[in-house]
C-alpha cells in the first residue's frame, strides 16, 4: 500500500491528473525535478507490450525465416515508436484534453497492430503502414504543440517535428507501394527512426536538454515487466486445453524461465548505473531493442512449445524461436552489462558480460539439441542455462542486492563499533573483514580468484556444468548435419553427446566417427577446445590443491595475570597437524581508536613487544606473552571496561616443511575476550619415552591465576 500510495502521489504531482480539463499548455521537465511515470504512461507500456506478443503469437503459430524477418521488423517499429513517445514525456509534461484523444489515437494504431499481426507476417502490409504513420504523426503534432508553448525548447521541438513529420511521410507511402517495396520502405523508417538520437544535431540538442536518466531508465524496466507478464500469460492460454499435469510441469518450467529472465534484468541490468563513457547511454538504450525482440521470441517459442502434443516431438521453427529469442535477451543483457557499473558486486564487469555471452552460446544449442524430447524436456533443457545464470549471479554477486537497497548518501552501519569492540551476542567475530563499495571494475574479483578463494563446491561444481554444457553445444552442432557422425542414429542426442565426449576426452573408441567434411571439422574445433579446457582446469585443481593450509590453534581467549610482578597478556597456539613448521614467528597489534587534538577521529595499530616473537621449530604449542610496562600500548587501560582498544591483531608465519611453502593463520581477539585474573591450564605431559602429549581438548581453558593445581604452560615448546 506505501508502494502504491508513493506512485500515485508521484503521478498526481506530474501529470497524473488533468489539472485544465479542456486545454493545458506543454511544460518543459527540469532535470532537477524527481519524477515517476504517470498512468497514461503505463497504459501506453502495456498496450505496447500487448501488440508485441500479438506478433509473437502470430509467429510462433507459423515460424520461417521470413515471417522472422518480418516480425523483427515490426517489432523494431513499434518498439522506435514506443522510445519517441517515452522521451517526449521525459521531457515535457502535457496532460489535457486534446493530448489524451492524441495518445488514445496512438494506443488505436497499436492496438490495430495487434489484431492484423497474423496479417501483417502473412505480407498484408498495409494496415501496418498507415497506423504506424499515425502514430508518427501524433508525435510530430506532440512537438508541434511544445514548439508553440515553449520557447526556450523551440529549437529541440522544431527539430523532432520535422524528424517525425518525414518519418511519417516515409510510413505513409509505403501503404501504397507494393509488398516488395513495402519491405524496403519499412527497413529505411526504422533506420531513420534509429537513427533520429545519434546524429550530430540530436546529441547537441541532447546537450542542452538533458533526459531524465532515472525516468527513463523505469520506463525501459516497466516495458520489459510487462513483455514477461504478457508474454507468460499467453503460455497459459495455450495450456488451457491440455491435461492438468502436463499443463502444470509446462506452465511451472515456463515461469521458471520468464522469473530466470526478470532476476537478470532487475537484479543485475535495471538497478546499475550509466558508465560516463562516450555513447555508453546509446548503446545502453539501443540495446533494449534486442532484448525486447528476444523476450518476445523466447515466450511465443515457448507459447509453442506448449501448443506441442505431450508426448510428441516440437517442430524445429518453434525450437529455434525459444532458443535464439533467449539467447538474443542474454547477448541484450549482455551489451546493456559493457556500459553499466556494478557498484557492489564481487568480480569484474568483463567477466559477467563474458559470462552472459557464454551461456547466450548456451542457450542456442537448445535448439538441436531439442529434436528428440517432448515438450516437458525440451522446456526443462531450454530453463537450464537460464537457473545457471541465476546461480552464477548469485555466487559472483552475493552482496549485490544488499548493497544496492541502500543510499548512497547514508552509512549502510556506523562508522565505527562501540569503543568496547563488543560483537552482537551470537554473531561471529569479524572484525578483519570489510564490504567494499564502489570498488573500481578492473581491480575486482575475477573467477580465478574466486575459485582459489571459495570452496571447492565452487570449482567442481562449475567444471562439471561447464564440461557438461561443452559437451551439449557441440553434440547441438553434430545435430545440424544429419548423418555428419557415422554409426550414430539419426537426430539422437545422446549419441551425439557421447560422441563428443569421445572427442573431448580423445578417447576414441572406434564405434562412431566423423563421417562428412563438416563432422571433421567439428572434431577438429572440439579437440582443440578440449586441449585448452583441460590444461586450465587441470592448472586450476593444481593450484587449488597445492595451496599450503595453516594448521596452528589459537586460543579462544586471552588471559591478563601478573608474571614477575608485572601484569602481562598471554594466549597460546598451538601445531594441530604436528608436522614441522620452521623460523615461526609472530606479530601482535593493538587496534584502538585515536581521537586528535582538534577532534579528529580515526583508527590506529600499535605494535605490542612480546617476550618472544620467533621460534626456530612450532611444531607443539606456544604461550605467546606481552608485558604492559611504561612501553606497552595497553599501558593504564582496564582491560575490564569499555575503552579505547577495539581489537588485538594475531598473525603467525612459518615455512611449511610439508608444503614447502611459507603459511600464516591469523586470530583477532575483542576486549571481551580477555579474562583478567586467569591463567591457562596445562595441556601437555610427558610419556616415559620422552614423548609429548597434548591436550587439545584443554586447550582453551583457563582458571582462576590463584586456583591450586595447575600452571601455566613455558613461554615456547619446540
Amino acid at each position: 500500500m506505501a508502494a502504491t500510495s508513493a506512485v500515485a502521489g508521484a503521478a498526481r504531482n506530474d501529470g497524473g491528473g488533468i489539472r485544465n480539463r479542456w486545454l493545458e499548455r506543454p511544460s518543459l521537465r527540469r532535470a532537477a525535478t524527481a519524477r515517476r511515470f504517470t498512468w497514461l504512461e503505463l497504459l501506453y507500456d502495456v498496450v505496447t507490450g500487448t501488440a508485441l506478443v500479438a506478433l509473437g503469437d502470430a509467429l510462433s503459430r507459423n515460424s520461417t525465416a521470413d515471417r522472422f524477418v518480418t516480425f523483427s521488423v515490426t517489432t523494431a517499429a513499434i518498439w522506435i515508436a514506443w522510445t519517441g513517445f517515452t522521451f517526449f514525456h521525459n521531457r515535457f509534461a502535457a496532460d489535457d484534453l486534446l493530448h489524451r484523444v492524441l495518445v488514445l489515437l496512438q494506443i488505436f494504431a497499436l492496438g490495430a497492430f495487434g489484431v492484423t499481426a497474423p496479417r501483417v507476417l502473412d505480407g498484408d502490409t498495409r494496415t501496418f503502414s498507415v497506423g504506424y504513420g499515425v502514430s508518427q504523426l501524433v508525435l510530430a503534432v506532440f512537438y508541434s504543440r511544445a514548439r508553440s508553448a515553449i520557447g526556450e525548447a523551440r529549437s529541440l521541438s522544431t527539430y523532432y517535428a520535422g524528424l517525425y513529420t518525414l518519418s511519417a511521410v516515409v510510413w505513409f507511402s509505403s501503404a501504397a507501394t507494393p509488398t516488395r517495396v513495402t519491405l524496403v520502405l519499412w527497413a529505411v523508417g526504422v533506420l531513420i527512426g534509429l537513427s533520429f538520437p545519434v546524429n550530430r544535431r540530436s546529441r547537441q540538442l541532447a546537450t542542452e536538454h538533458p533526459p531524465d536518466v532515472r525516468h527513463a531508465s523505469e520506463r525501459y524496466g516497466l516495458l520489459t515487466l510487462v513483455l514477461l507478464g504478457l508474454g507468460y500469460a499467453s503460455v497459459l492460454r495455450v495450456l488451457s486445453g491440455h491435461d492438468d499435469g502436463h499443463a502444470l510441469a509446462v506452465a511451472t518450467l515456463s515461469l521458471l524461465v520468464a522469473f530466470s529472465l526478470f532476476w537478470l534484468y532487475f537484479d543485475d541490468v535495471a538497478g546499475a548505473s550509466i558508465k560516463s563513457e562516450p555513447g555508453a547511454a546509446f548503446v545502453w538504450v539501443y540495446s533494449h531493442l534486442p532484448l525486447s525482440i528476444g523476450l518476445v521470441a523466447t515466450l511465443a517459442g515457448i507459447a509453442g512449445i506448449a501448443g506441442a502434443p505431450p508426448d510428441g516431438r516440437v517442430a524445429e521453427p518453434v525450437r529455434w524461436l525459444a532458443a535464439g529469442g533467449l539467447s538474443l535477451s542474454l547477448l541484450g543483457m549482455a551489451l546493456i552489462d559493457s556500459v553499466t557499473v556494478r557498484r557492489h558486486v564481487e568480480v569484474g564487469d568483463r567477466t559477467r558480460v563474458s559470462a552472459r555471452m557464454v551461456f547466450a552460446v548456451i542457450a542456442l544449442a537448445t535448439a538441436p539439441i531439442g529434436a528428440s524430447l517432448n515438450p516437458v524436456e525440451l522446456l526443462a533443457l531450454t530453463a537450464a542455462p537460464c537457473v545457471a545464470m541465476v546461480v552464477f549471479d548469485l555466487m559472483m554477486a552475493p552482496l549485490a542486492t544488499l548493497l544496492s537497497t541502500e543510499s548512497e548518501s547514508s552509512p549502510i552501519v556506523a562508522s565505527f563499533p562501540p569503543l568496547s569492540g563488543d560483537a552482537p551476542r551470537g554473531r561471529p567475530n569479524r572484525v578483519g573483514e570489510a564490504i567494499r563499495k564502489g570498488t573500481p571494475s578492473e581491480l575486482r574479483r575475477d573467477l580465478y580468484f574466486l575459485f582459489m578463494e571459495g570452496p571447492w563446491s565452487r570449482l567442481v561444481l562449475s567444471l562439471a556444468f561447464l564440461y557438461l554444457a561443452a559437451n551439449s553445444v557441440f553434440a547441438g552442432l553434430y545435430l545440424l548435419e544429419p548423418g555428419s557422425i557415422a554409426n550414430a542414429k539419426p537426430s539422437s542426442f545422446a549419441d551425439a553427446f557421447f560422441f563428443s565426449v569421445q572427442t573431448f576426452a580423445t578417447i576414441g573408441y572406434g564405434g562412431m566417427t566423423p563421417a562428412t567434411p563438416y563432422g571433421n571439422v567439428l572434431v577438429t574445433t572440439e579437440a582443440a577446445v578440449s586441449l585448452i579446457a583441460t590444461a586450465v582446469a587441470t592448472g586450476l585443481m593444481v593450484a587449488k590443491a597445492s595451496r599450503p593450509r595453516s594448521s596452528t590453534v589459537f586460543s579462544d581467549v586471552m588471559v591478563l595475570g601478573p608474571r614477575n610482578g608485572v601484569p602481562a597478556l598471554m594466549f597460546r597456539a598451538g601445531n594441530a597437524r604436528g608436522n614441522e613448521v620452521v623460523d615461526a614467528s609472530v606479530t601482535v597489534t593493538a587496534l584502538m581508536d585515536d581521537v586528535s587534538l582538534e577532534g579528529h577521529r580515526m583508527r590506529r595499530m600499535h605494535d605490542m613487544t612480546l617476550l618472544r616473537s620467533r621460534s626456530p621449530m612450532f611444531t607443539m604449542t606456544w604461550s605467546v606473552i606481552h608485558e604492559i610496562d611504561e612501553k606497552s600500548p595497553l599501558h593504564g587501560l582496564d582491560l575490564g571496561k569499555p575503552g579505547p582498544l577495539v581489537a588485538i591483531i594475531v598473525t603467525l608465519m612459518g615455512h611449511d616443511g610439508t608444503y614447502g611453502q611459507t603459511t600464516y593463520s591469523r586470530k583477532v581477539y575483542l576486549p571481551t575476550d580477555i579474562r583478567p585474573g586467569h591463567r591457562f591450564v596445562d595441556v601437555t605431559s610427558q610419556l616415559e619415552d620422552g614423548r609429548f602429549v597434548i591436550d587439545y581438548g584443554k586447550f582453551h581453558d583457563t582458571v582462576p591465576q590463584d586456583a591450586p593445581g595447575a600452571r601455566s604452560d613455558p613461554p615456547s615448546q619446540g
